[in-house]
């Protein structure tokens, strides 16, 4: 499952990182989705490498976060980052908000060092 997860969250951040291409159109309510996703994703799979298994298909990133630290104090590292891509979930891509070039940037950012982090913990 470990594996799964990793494949899923690498997915979503190369997605990120392709869809910050320039284009005519950007997409930058779909890099920030895609971008908190990875960041799920990446913490989904570090908690099933301890076994971990959760109900729900989503949660809030500090839900996640917080049973990281409780097994490595390292993921403290995650907190800004999760914080910055917390707000950028499936409800941003629908009508009503619109990511901003900034925000984007922001979350390509925030999803680049954290994804560094959580694989250096995990020796990926």
């Amino acid at each position: 499952m470990v594996e799964q997860w990793v494949k899923k969250a690498e997915e979503d951040y190369a997605l990120s990182l392709f869809l910050k291409k320039p284009r005519k159109k950007q997409l930058l309510d779909h890099i920030c989705f895609h971008s908190r996703e990875s960041a799920e994703r990446y913490l989904r799979a570090f908690l099933a490498k301890h076994s971990i298994e959760l109900e729900r298909k989503s949660y809030a990133l500090e839900f996640l976060l917080d049973r990281c630290i409780a097994l490595n104090q390292e993921f403290q590292l995650c907190r800004p980052y999760t914080e910055i891509l917390e707000p950028y979930t499936l409800s941003i891509c629908y009508p009503g908000r619109d990511a901003t070039t900034e925000e984007a940037q922001n979350t390509i950012v925030a999803i680049r060092k954290m994804r560094r982090i959580v694989r250096r913990i995990m020796g990926l």
